[in-house]
């Protein structure tokens, strides 16, 4: 997974929506480097995150297995798996697809998701970008 690509990928798909990521709330579910483990080191999510703040997203995350996560000295807010995260972020970005997240629920109560895991399996949704 190129950071590059998927930062592009959410920047495309906030713009379909008439948004810029600057000031935009991207909720990042999943931050390890794989499914339903903690381990963070090599993990994408880190450089894509940098990326995201360079463009001057506001970034949370949500990960079962990750309880804190601090990039460059800088601490990434952490929230829990609720409706009224997945409602009040202005994209979803689904980087590890731990099992304990309901992806269901995600694609009925997000606004607008970007899927690097291809873990949304309906094709029907408009509000979905699959990589």
């Amino acid at each position: 997974m190129m950071p590059h690509y998927v930062t592009t990928k959410v920047i495309v798909a906030l713009n379909r929506q008439k948004k810029c990521v600057n000031g935009s709330k991207i909720l990042v579910l999943g931050v390890s480097y794989k499914k339903d483990v903690e381990d963070v080191r090599e993990a994408p999510a880190v450089h894509i995150i940098k990326e995201l703040w360079r463009k001057f997203a506001l970034v949370t995350y949500c990960d079962p297995h990750v309880r804190s996560l601090s990039i460059g000295g800088r601490s990434v807010e952490r929230v829990e798996f609720t409706d009224e995260a997945l409602r009040e972020a202005d994209c979803v970005l689904i980087l590890t697809d731990h099992t304990a997240f309901d992806f269901d629920r995600v694609a009925e109560k997000s606004r607008l998701i970007v899927d690097t895991r291809n873990a949304i399996t309906r094709r029907d949704l408009s509000h979905v970008y699959h990589l």
